[in-house]
Order: structure tokens, then C-alpha cells, then sequence
């Protein structure tokens, strides 16, 4: 769910951007509003770092399933899968 979340943040982002470059108040675009600019720099940092959790968690699920020993890869699999599940995976 995490990497479709971040989808939408990143077009969240993008539609806002657009739209303070766009919208004027006070004669002058919104993007040069410093509180704007500054809300739109933390929407970005805060999608970079989802997005660097996710590259991370997918990296080490990827390093455990290959470190994997036994014959059976895809319950190998499911092992790790289960470790980084947030909750519990009905079965």
C-alpha cells in the first residue's frame, strides 16, 4: 500500500505546485509566498523519505529471500513476507 500511497502524494505534490504557480494573491503568483514555498519543500522531503523507507524495506525483503537455504523459494518467501507485514496475514 505504501508505494500506491506515495503515487498519490507525488500527485498531490505535482497538482500543487502547479496550482501556486498559477493562483495569484496580492498581485503576485502564490509559489512566492514563503509559508507556500515552505509547505511544498515539506511535501517534498516527506515523499523522499517514504519513498527511501520503501527502496529500503524492499532491498532487505529482496537480500532475505535470496540469502534463503532451503529448496522451497516461495515459502521462503512467504517467511519474509510475514516478517515485514505490518499485522497478521490470514492464512
Amino acid at each position: 500500500m505504501a508505494p500506491t500511497a506515495t503515487g498519490g502524494a507525488k500527485r498531490s505534490l505535482e497538482t500543487a505546485s502547479k496550482y501556486a504557480k498559477e493562483a495569484h494573491g496580492l498581485r503576485q503568483a502564490h509559489r512566492n509566498f514563503g509559508l507556500i514555498r515552505a509547505k511544498l519543500a515539506e511535501m517534498a522531503i516527506r515523499i523522499f523519505a517514504v519513498e527511501s523507507m520503501i527502496y529500503r524495506s524492499a532491498g532487505l525483503m529482496d537480500r532475505a529471500i535470496s540469502a534463503a537455504r532451503c529448496a522451497d523459494k516461495s515459502q521462503q518467501s512467504m517467511k519474509v513476507f510475514e516478517e515485514y507485514a505490518i499485522g497478521e496475514l490470514d492464512q
